[in-house]
């Protein structure tokens, strides 16, 4: 396993249904849902996922909350970069500021068993958020222009996570039209 060495310094990759524990909220006795790659189960909130107790994974809207706080899409990801680890981009030196403790590695993707994609430039952090039967939701940062942004990608793709400490029903919700 190629990425195996590196999982002290940059985590695990996980699948959208390992992310958002799919099996416990097969398992949830009040509102079972039956999540996962090919399955659309409406998932569009926070959810306690893989998280310990008193953290759970972001929606893409409390990710879309932190891209705003954090500027223009163009520069957000700067201030949530580590210092280093990230690689040049042409000349420019695409390391981060830090601002916040938050240290952002460029740990990249699996895109298959045996293959990863973006590792040394970008970071891809799933939401609890589905964007359909094949697609869960996703907050990247890169290392060109140090763009930050949200998007969609195959819920069988291994990306980070990170945790959100508080309950998950205490998330923010998209307001509603």
């Amino acid at each position: 396993m190629m990425m195996k060495k590196n999982c002290k310094v940059s985590g695990r990759y996980y699948s959208w249904a390992a992310a958002i524990d799919s099996v416990a909220l097969a398992k949830d006795s009040k509102e079972p849902l039956d999540c996962g790659y090919g399955k659309r189960c409406g998932l569009d909130r926070a959810v306690q996922g893989i998280c310990p107790d008193g953290w759970h994974l972001p929606s893409i809207y409390e990710w879309g909350l932190l891209r705003v706080a954090m500027g223009p899409a163009d520069v957000a990801g700067e201030p949530l970069k580590a210092l280093t680890g990230w690689n040049k981009a042409g000349t420019n030196n695409n390391n981060g500021t830090d601002l916040y403790g938050f240290a952002a590695l460029p740990t990249g993707r699996r895109i298959s068993a045996t293959s990863w994609e973006k590792v040394g430039s970008d970071v891809y952090y799933w939401s609890g958020t589905e964007q359909d039967a094949d697609y869960g939701r996703y907050f990247n940062i890169n290392n060109i222009y140090t763009n930050a942004y949200t998007s969609q990608n195959y819920k069988y793709y291994g990306q980070s996570v990170r945790c959100v400490k508080g309950d998950p029903s205490t998330a923010p919700v998209r307001p509603s039209n």
